[in-house]
């Protein structure tokens, strides 16, 4: 019988330990990314992926609307021809990106 609640123990310890784990590294390991926006190799703008925000990217009439939220990053809606961008899936991992190429646009995650 005692053996039995050893195990029960181990094992909720066990539980614990890796839901712990879990949350640290979903929650905790996105606070220094954030989303550039570039242009022709020029940095135009870099928002956090902590703060949800919805923002337009107009360059002479050549739009993109970015949306963060819950820690991704997604293009919306843009007024290019072939929607590559918004057919694109979220990004919230270092090193992914959406890209537009009608409006020479780039939108990576990166470190602070």
């Amino acid at each position: 019988m005692e053996r039995n609640k050893n195990w029960i123990l181990l094992v909720i310890i066990i539980i614990l330990l890796l839901t712990g784990c879990f949350y640290y590294f979903t929650n905790y390991n996105t606070p220094g990314l954030k989303v550039r926006v570039s242009r022709d190799n020029e940095v135009i703008d870099e928002l956090s992926l902590n703060e949800d925000i919805q923002k337009d990217y107009d360059n002479n009439g050549e739009i993109n609307t970015l949306v963060i939220k819950n820690n991704s990053a997604d293009v919306i809606s843009a007024n290019c021809k072939n929607q590559v961008c918004v057919d694109s899936k979220t990004i919230s991992n270092v090193g992914e990106t959406i890209v537009c190429l009608p409006h020479k646009l780039i939108f990576e995650v990166v470190e602070n």
